[in-house]
């Protein structure tokens, strides 16, 4: 005896109560990566914002000072090295120094040093402006303009998609 069974599409008659949470798959603090004082806040709690959208910006003028300051000491260590290369006898001609040369002069003009305090200069003065990595929405926005920006500004969530999380 062979029983058999049409397949149809319908509702499927059993329930399954279940309690959960839904968590965002994109979700993050947001904060500045340098301190100073909050000049803007282009948002506010619920705003949607797109990525790369602005989101608030603290004051650029001590990150702009230290970047000329980074500067005009990256152009003093370029002049010390080419300085340096010239006592070695081969001019601007850096082709026919070996690596070992090459790191003395560096050294000595404080090159590497300044380059690596530019590099960080041009980092801490683009971090006083607050970007959004990813489109979603603001939330827990607890920060006000004249602020002190140490901590989080804000969380983004994108509201798009969605993971269930069951006990």
């Amino acid at each position: 005896y062979v029983d058999t069974v049409i397949v149809s599409k319908r509702d499927f008659k059993l329930q399954m109560i279940s309690n959960g949470k839904l968590k965002a798959v994109e979700k993050t603090s947001l904060k500045f990566g340098t301190s100073g004082e909050i000049l803007s806040i282009n948002v506010k709690n619920g705003s949607v914002v797109r990525k790369g959208e602005l989101i608030a910006k603290i004051d650029p003028s001590p990150a702009r000072l230290k970047l000329e300051q980074a500067q005009a000491t990256m152009e003093k260590a370029e002049l010390d090295f080419a300085d340096n290369i010239l006592g070695f006898g081969y001019g601007r001609d850096t082709s026919k120094l070996t690596p070992e040369m090459l790191k003395v002069a560096r050294i000595r003009s404080g090159y590497s040093s300044a380059k690596n305090n530019l590099k960080q200069a041009q980092l801490d003065y683009r971090n006083t402006e607050l970007r959004a990595p990813f489109s979603g929405k603001i939330a827990n926005l607890t920060s006000k303009v004249h602020d002190y920006a140490t901590g989080d500004i804000c969380t983004l969530i994108n509201d798009k998609e969605f993971e269930v999380e069951f006990t």
